[in-house]
């Protein structure tokens, strides 16, 4: 899904995501301000950032369907298959 921010730029989720991690990984790291879209971003900002990480990985879950997960499971003692 691909999603407009302004006139000229067209972003995907995924790489919207990149962006938004980015942002937080410098944030976090170095602290002060950090531009995303043309928004100044700082340590007040990390919780939406955040959020904004989770909705953009929900989005693309959401887009490429569930994962699969393959493992054994036990069986609980004194019950039959």
């Amino acid at each position: 899904m691909a999603t407009k921010i302004a006139a000229d730029f067209t972003y995907t989720d995924q790489e919207l995501l990149d962006l938004v991690r980015e942002a937080i990984a410098r944030i976090s790291k170095y602290g002060g301000e950090w531009s995303l879209l043309g928004q100044d971003c700082t340590e007040a900002d990390l919780g939406r950032l955040r959020e904004w990480e989770q909705d953009l990985q929900d989005r693309i879950s959401a887009a490429t369907g569930p994962a699969i997960v393959v493992g054994r499971m036990r069986r609980a003692s004194g019950v039959s298959a």
